[in-house]
């Protein structure tokens, strides 16, 4: 009956590598946040040239906005990834509350 019951270090184990898969998330979604101020500043900067025509400014708000929706693009994949970090992350507490009730009736 001992094969059971599961040494807990498993569950933190798991949330450890959870948490570092999150943490890392967060990371780049805060560095894709960075690059994107830094693209709003070098277009504000840019665009303030007086001797820049017509046609040249909107080469550049084109490349912008394409840009723009490539880093939305990897926010919301990232988001993505988190929400189901975060599920398995309750995967595993809930797996680790079941067994600790289990474990009760083979003690």
């Amino acid at each position: 009956m001992e094969a059971f019951i599961i040494d807990q270090s498993y569950f933190e184990d798991q949330r450890a590598e959870l948490r570092a898969l999150m943490k890392n998330n967060h990371r780049r979604l805060t560095a894709i946040r960075s690059y994107h101020e830094h693209l709003e500043y070098k277009l504000r900067f840019r665009m303030a040239r007086p001797n820049m025509s017509v046609n040249q400014r909107f080469q550049i708000l084109d490349l912008v906005n394409e840009a723009a929706i490539k880093i939305d693009q990897a926010t919301q994949m990232l988001d993505q990834a988190n929400i189901e970090l975060m599920k398995k992350y309750i995967q595993v507490n809930n797996s680790q509350i079941v067994h600790l009730e289990l474990s009760k009736f083979f003690i």
